[in-house]
């Protein structure tokens, strides 16, 4: 593919953007909270704060579970209170998450200027192939690269040869670097459109 004609904000040598899903194009805190506090209710305990739990969130069920429960992957029940954390969020999916403000001009922006875009995320592919779905975005974004879609953490070092998209750049939780590792992996990602 012909490279971009540089322009004054850089994205003119860019081939395309990679976005973190949950926590930068997607305020997800709410429905994953929900999930948790079903949990703590279906236990007899007291709901917890959005805001209080919102900080965990980033850190998945990991996060969530260790702050609600004060369990670790080592507790002996971890392994069922993920699974089910996992069946109450997957159940009640997309209640109330919303695309952040701004977020869907952004990418119209980009559709405009012909800047290929995806999404990379930790979460696995049968929560976030349908969460990316309901939020109108499974026709746009150029790929979803899911948590069990490679064989790398969406940070980690793969080389920048083996990139489909060589010069890319990652959106996350604002802050834009460039990227050697996150495009690389949507190789390995089919195409969403």
């Amino acid at each position: 593919m012909p490279q971009r004609v540089a322009n004054s904000d850089g994205l003119g040598l860019c081939q395309a953007l990679l976005f973190d899903l949950d926590g930068t194009i997607a305020s997800t805190a709410p429905d994953l909270v929900a999930a948790i506090n079903k949990m703590r209710h279906d236990r007899g305990l007291e709901m917890r704060p959005l805001e209080t739990l919102r900080l965990f969130a980033s850190a998945g069920a990991r996060g969530l579970l260790g702050d609600a429960f004060e369990i670790g992957p080592e507790h002996h029940d971890f392994a069922s209170m993920r699974d089910e954390f996992l069946a109450n969020y997957e159940a009640d999916l997309c209640i109330e998450t919303t695309l952040f403000p701004g977020i869907s001009e952004l990418l119209d922006q980009l559709d405009a200027r012909g800047v290929r875009w995806g999404i990379v995320t930790n979460k696995v592919t049968r929560l976030a192939e349908p969460l990316v779905g309901l939020l109108g975005l499974d026709t746009r974004a150029g790929c979803l690269v899911c948590g069990d879609t490679t064989p790398h953490a969406k940070l980690s070092r793969i080389p920048r040869r083996s990139c489909m998209w060589p010069s890319c750049w990652i959106r996350r939780r604002n802050a834009l670097s460039m990227s050697a590792t996150i495009c690389a992996t949507c190789r390995r990602a089919s195409p969403l459109a």
